[in-house]
């Protein structure tokens, strides 16, 4: 595609997105600036009365094509929701394109314009990595929550970096349309978003100007097969009240069963609803309470079952004495033979060698 034609599309992307930076936010509680490679900062935010004694939750925010952090975290109303859940959050920026956007390298689909070589992945896989060495973190509990194009960065988060991060929310973003270009190396639970009357990233898929992606039932079944789910979706009769401002039921819920190491992927479908949904006060704090009850996926040893005992063998039945056998004229008694005395074999002591641990790169 031509230039143009993909600047103009990036431009339109921002433009539709620009309501998610208008909502104000709580003040934060406590922050500090932590400086990676010397080319992109980010802030960590602490909860009010962090203790070093006990891990917290990590969150990292990832915002919209066109946005930023701060905005990310006015959008979500953030702030507010974290705090009785004691949660670290961080809310980087991606960088810029020829545009002049902010945007993550996410996948084919979304949103790399220009045509950067840049790896979003690890950049956000360095800042897990610093915020653990700095405080105390509950990596059974790391999670990302990205919107659009933080949406699609998501998913190839939960792709390339599952053994750093438990969970991820996909709010209006899609997988790789190609399942082979995500490759997890353990489970992941998903949680995908999305408004059914999204007109920019359409709800049955389509294309920005780049690669086609994939819709959100697509998404959810691709993630579905990673995890190793039954992969017949089971309708939920349970809903929710994400965006109705009267708490009336707007989304339903999919779902699938017997997930491999208990994961969960979901879809949570909002009937009605665009591509920035205006968010009433459940959101986010059903939201945090998925993500909280959505811990790593990991291998539970089942519970020893103890060997039964052996069945005794019931004791022989005496036998009767013979009938004693008129004597014979004694023979000689041979001499016993005797016995080789055995070699004493000298035991070899394994020696102890210290191995030093492979530092973790």
């Amino acid at each position: 595609m031509k230039p143009s034609v993909k600047k103009s599309w990036g431009f339109w992307l921002a433009g539709s997105i620009l309501l998610a930076g208008t909502i104000s936010s709580a003040p934060i509680a406590s922050a500090e600036t932590v400086q990676i490679a010397g080319s992109r900062p980010y802030s960590i935010v602490l909860p009010n009365g962090y203790a070093a004694a006990k891990p917290a939750p990590l969150v990292i925010l990832l915002h919209s094509y066109g946005g930023s952090g701060d905005q990310m975290v006015n959008y979500l109303q953030f702030n507010g929701a974290t705090s009785s859940n004691g949660i670290i959050y961080v809310a980087p920026d991606g960088t810029k394109d020829g545009a002049g956007k902010k945007f993550w390298n996410a996948t084919p689909g979304c949103c790399n314009f220009g045509g950067s070589k840049v790896n979003d992945a690890q950049y956000i896989s360095e800042i897990i990595t610093q915020v653990e060495s700095r405080y105390t973190i509950d990596k059974s509990r790391v999670f990302i929550i990205g919107h659009s194009n933080g949406g699609f960065m998501s998913h190839n988060v939960g792709c390339n970096l599952a053994d750093q991060v438990a969970a991820i929310v996909s709010i209006a973003g899609e997988q790789f349309s190609d399942p082979n270009m995500c490759n997890p190396v353990g489970p992941v639970n998903v949680l995908q978003v999305q408004g059914t009357a999204d007109l920019t990233v359409p709800y049955s898929g389509g294309s920005l100007g780049l690669s086609q992606f994939p819709g959100a039932l697509q998404t959810i079944h691709t993630w579905a097969e990673k995890d190793q789910c039954n992969t017949k979706e089971i309708a939920s009769n349970q809903t929710l009240s994400l965006v109705s401002q009267k708490s009336l039921p707007d989304t339903k819920i999919i779902s699938f069963e017997n997930c491999a190491l208990a994961s969960a992927v979901e879809l949570w479908s909002i009937d009605g609803a665009p591509h920035v949904p205006i968010w009433n006060s459940n959101f986010m704090p059903t939201v945090i309470n998925w993500l909280m009850k959505h811990p790593k996926p990991t291998q539970v040893a089942p519970t020893p079952t103890p060997t039964p005992s052996a069945t005794p063998t019931p004791s022989a039945t005496p036998t009767p004495s013979a009938t004693p056998t008129p004597s014979a004229t004694p023979k000689p008694t041979p001499k016993p033979t005797p016995k080789p005395t055995p070699k004493k074999v000298s035991k070899v002591v394994p020696k102890k060698v210290a191995v030093k641990p492979t530092p973790r790169r």
